[in-house]
């Protein structure tokens, strides 16, 4: 009979395959050499990644323990199962292109291609090509989620994917899309005449003749180009500075900005360890989308590696960054001490009034709430590393 695992070998194993996983994805997204074969990742864990183990995980007494490490064993359970699929698909996918006038548009290069060297008329042939190649690729896809799909019910007891998802994050996911659903309704008469002006001012068309490849010429925001400083992306980074951080001496932050040929086209932020080591990776096509871009993975980097580092090293790998920083910024219980309110209220009316275009004031009225905020609470949204972490008493 097997030993039952304690609490801190089951950590300590996940932590690691968390890591090897990371790495692996890393790899393949920069283009170079995997440090593992896709057939050995999990070489050596059979044991550890099975049934078993989740049985000896549900015994835990500590329950939030219990729900991290349940999920993070789930999450190897399913990508050990579905990884011969997927490495399949993967590999016809990574040849497939569409021809367009002779040029050839791969997949992992739609989206740059529809931003910066499409035209209306190229878009529709795209449209048509990429058409035959999902009809060819769709089996392959739904091979993957028809497993997936076994696994969940037959193997590890959920009712479907959406009830994995409900227990794994906790979010009412039905009731979250009649609610967004509403929404978008409430708002139908709104949108639509506003994207139809937007559509005819920019594309010179109307909204219903457009696809979903204008509408990624269209989120390209290329006609702020003009306002777009022309600067190498690491002159742009320099920004940072204006807030006493230096993002090429931040500890645990890497940037991997070059325009490297086999790198993904598609921006990212690789988080292997929370606050030691996170890697964004961005492929720059010029113009504003690569301040947007940069801006975005930024948001998520910077988080990870302003995380405190009094967290367990478990807890911050196994987390992604908003959810560790969750546990820090409650806002909701948040009070200055002088009428009880919640700071981070104001905040949010000021920014409401700027998305009205009607700034009660300007800049400085959503400086100085959040300024009153980090001081009550000492947790500072953003700073230098000593800044960013939880301010201890005296």
């Amino acid at each position: 009979m097997k030993r039952r695992l304690s609490l801190t070998e089951i950590e300590n194993v996940l932590y690691h395959l968390n890591y090897r996983w990371s790495l692996e994805s890393l790899a393949l997204w920069k283009g170079a050499a995997v440090p593992f074969e896709p057939y050995k990742l999990y070489e050596g864990y059979d044991d550890f990644i099975s049934l078993e183990t989740l049985a000896s995980i549900d015994s835990l007494e500590d329950e939030a323990a219990k729900m991290r490490l349940r999920h993070a064993l789930i999450d190897h359970y399913l990508q050990r199962s579905l990884l011969p699929h997927e490495t399949e698909m993967r590999t016809w996918m990574r040849g497939a292109s569409a021809d367009v006038k002779g040029e050839k548009i791969y997949f992992k290069d739609i989206i740059p291609w529809c931003q910066n060297s499409s035209t209306y008329e190229t878009r529709r042939i795209l449209e048509k090509e990429t058409s035959a190649l999902c009809k060819f690729l769709r089996p392959f896809a739904l091979n993957y989620w028809e497993i997936l799909l076994e696994i969940l019910r037959d193997e590890l007891g959920f009712e479907g994917y959406i009830d994995y998802c409900y227990q794994k994050k906790g979010v009412d996911y039905p009731y979250f899309y009649r609610v967004i659903k509403d929404l978008l309704e409430e708002v139908d008469d709104l949108y639509f005449p506003a994207m139809d002006l937007w559509t005819r001012r920019r594309l010179g068309l109307p909204l219903r003749d457009l696809n979903r490849f204008d509408a990624i010429k269209l989120l390209s925001l290329s006609e702020f180009n003009g306002v777009f400083p022309e600067k190498s992306m690491e002159e742009l980074t320099a920004f940072f500075r204006y807030w006493d951080i230096d993002l090429n001496e931040t500890p645990g932050l890497y940037l991997d900005l070059g325009r490297e040929e086999a790198k993904s086209s598609q921006a990212m932020c690789f988080i292997l360890q929370i606050p030691e080591e996170s890697y964004i990776l961005m492929k720059p096509e010029g113009g504003w989308i690569d301040l947007e871009t940069l801006w975005h993975e930024l948001g998520h980097g910077l988080s990870a590696v302003f995380t405190s580092p009094d967290l367990s090293v478990v807890a911050g790998a196994l987390r992604r960054a908003h959810a560790v920083l969750g546990r820090f910024y409650d806002v909701d219980q948040v009070s200055t001490g002088e009428g009880g309110g919640a700071l981070w209220t104001e905040v949010r009316t000021y920014l409401i009034a700027f998305a009205r275009g009607s700034p009660p004031e300007g800049p400085q009225v959503v400086a100085d709430p959040v300024r009153r905020y980090a001081l009550a609470t000492g947790l500072f949204l953003i700073g230098r590393p000593s800044q960013s972490r939880r301010r201890r008493g005296g």
